[in-house]
């Protein structure tokens, strides 16, 4: 945690205890270390600060490029910050901790063979009213009374994020430790497999990676092994020549589709075109431009202030030749299938499911009878707060508004202007866990997982600066890395592992799990891999984040310089005070602690 870009500037470190304890096991190690290999410090005592700033140096060029490796450099310095390296791993979130997931990884490779998923899981630690009853913005007794609680603010929940971070970290490990069990059907304390199957298949073995996002919050990579699997890359060549072939194919493209998809649950077959009225059937795909794959922003300074980009027009109407984005018929769909209220159960609560339902929250209640009188009452609010008419009314008006601003082709507005995203409706939906009568809705739950994977899961047409670079499945840096097969083809088995199948008005949608998004309603995203030539890439592409350098090199030097001077300093003053001074071996291990 404390590793994370959010506590780069926390000067409280709320968190200081975890620092002190894995502090307190590296200089344990470093002593034991120390005492058994006393060899290993000779001539540290020596080193001077200039020889260690020149080391540090000399790194970040060869890192940069600008130098030549070397094979083996034995020199004073660089020993010294190796050995530093070796004894920083027992800090919790150091570089060099974080540093040796690779290793781990291809330890987990080595003996399971290749995984055959790639899953990213992003929570939304920081945009949950789950996070507003944890930090107390909202004055409820329990998770149950969420929906009767007031909506807060985007600035609200942010700001709750920011001031307690112990709230988010414990948010997100409670969401990581539900995917674990129930998608992959693993205890996450003992790490046993459960006596019932994951979501995503038999799974042997799982590795998983946690990193910050630019805006402070941690999402976590994972990669899965699947029991009955081809090992490697090798063992999948080998069945796709053998006369199983292309029975292995169908199994594969059949797998994919079963746990994620690229398509709504809810159909766009009902849109109607906006200038004729032609029907769905009479829609045609455009050639997707390539001007999609680039950032639409990427003009002139001198033109930029009058230009204003919008929408790629991907679909055209059969009969009257207008053309309009993807994003606008799935707008119209969602807009078409909007619920007047919002939740809708289909029933009320039998006798039998409000008993069940007061043993779960009895917990929460001092009594159960109390915990039957408050789910009779919420029953009964709901009822009244669906036929109220006032709320019909309003919903309408809103949904006629949105109607009015889906343009064919929306142009480029900031994510506060955008009246889709800032929907009340929307926000809710985002925003609120799951809950027990959720299994009430019918197809009104197709409606929240469309709107989510939507607001979610929806690639931005617009890019972002994290889209653009250097990569093999892309011509330049200029062109996203995300959209690199953008194409509408059917789910198909390649080197690289699964493409899955995008539809017409399903361009921009990035594939994601029906129960998933219907859970935890947040990004997430699954690549099925199964032997892929880019299998171990992906382990790379892994470990890179989790090995990355948190803070600026030059930083780094300057505070190593000024750390080892400092120890100088110190060693002046004890060998003025003392007549005999300190001991080189001491000397040097005190010089690698710090």
């Amino acid at each position: 945690m404390l590793s994370e870009r959010q506590f780069a500037e926390d000067a409280l470190f709320t968190l200081v205890a975890f620092d002190k304890i894995s502090m307190m096991s590296m200089y344990i190690q470093n002593h034991v270390r120390c005492q058994r290999f006393p060899h290993l410090l000779e001539g540290y005592d020596r080193l001077t600060s200039e020889q260690l700033g020149k080391a540090l140096l000399e790194n970040e060029r060869r890192l940069q490029g600008c130098l030549p490796w070397r094979q083996a450099d034995n020199s004073v310095a660089q020993k010294f910050l190796k050995t530093v390296e070796i004894g920083s791993r027992s800090v919790w979130g150091s570089n060099a901790e974080r540093s040796q997931c690779r290793h781990k990884a291809f330890a987990y490779q080595t003996r399971f063979g290749q995984p055959a998923l790639f899953v990213t899981l992003t929570p939304n630690s920081d945009n949950s009213l789950v996070l507003a009853h944890y930090t107390g913005v909202l004055s409820v007794d329990s998770l149950f009374d969420l929906l009767e609680a007031r909506l807060p603010t985007k600035a609200e929940l942010r700001e709750a994020s920011r001031e307690n971070d112990c709230a988010s970290a414990r948010l997100f490990m409670r969401h990581v430790d539900a995917f674990i069990r129930h998608a992959l059907g693993i205890d996450p304390r003992t790490r046993k497999k459960l006596s019932y199957r994951g979501l995503l298949g038999d799974v042997k073995a799982y590795f998983g990676m946690v990193e910050s996002q630019g805006r402070g919050t941690l999402h976590i990579h994972l990669l899965i092994w699947l029991n009955h699997c081809p090992p490697n890359s090798t063992a999948v060549m080998k069945i796709l020549g053998s006369p199983q072939g292309n029975v292995f194919r169908e199994r594969v493209a059949s797998y994919a589709d079963s746990i994620v998809q690229n398509d709504l649950p809810i159909s766009l077959d009902n849109y109607n075109c906006s200038s004729c009225g032609a029907s769905h059937e009479r829609l045609i795909g455009l050639q997707i431009p390539e001007q999609a794959r680039k950032d639409p922003t990427g003009r002139s300074t001198k033109n930029r202030s009058r230009y204003r980009p919008a929408e790629p027009a991907l679909v055209a109407c059969g009969r009257c030749g207008a053309q309009f984005s993807s994003q606008h018929l799935i707008r119209n769909a969602l807009l078409k299938a909007r619920p007047e209220c919002w939740p809708i159960w289909r029933q009320p609560l039998s006798p039998n499911e409000i008993e069940q339902q007061a043993v779960a929250e009895s917990v929460c209640r001092s009594t159960k009878k109390k915990a039957v009188d408050i789910i009779c009452d919420r029953e009964s609010v709901h009822a009244s707060y669906c036929c109220d008419l006032s709320i019909r009314e309003r919903e309408k008006l809103t949904a006629d508004l949105l109607h009015q601003a889906n343009h064919r082709q929306m142009p480029l507005c900031k994510a506060d202007d955008d009246p889709f995203r800032n929907d009340t409706l929307a926000r809710l939906l985002e925003i609120s866990p799951p809950s027990t009568s959720d299994a009430r809705m019918a197809q009104q739950a197709h409606y929240m997982v469309a709107s989510l994977a939507v607001l979610q899961n929806q690639h931005l047409w617009c890019h972002t600066t994290s889209c653009f670079k250097n990569s093999r499945v892309t011509k330049s840096d200029t062109y996203c890395t995300s959209l690199s097969s953008l194409s509408r083809t059917g789910t198909s088995f390649q080197s690289s592992g699964v493409e899955l199948k995008r539809t017409l008005g399903h361009e921009f949608i990035n594939g994601f799990n029906y129960e998933l998004m219907a859970t935890f309603k947040c990004n997430h995203d699954i690549q099925v891999l199964l032997g892929g030539i880019d299998t171990t890439e992906r382990i790379h592409y892994c470990c890179k984040y989790i090995a990355k350098p948190q803070k600026q090199l030059e930083s780094q030097v300057a505070v190593a310089v000024a750390a080892l001077k400092r120890r100088e300093a110190r060693e002046n003053a004890e060998h003025t005070t003392t007549a005999t001074g300190v001991d080189r071996l001491t000397m040097s291990r005190r010089r690698v602690l710090g």
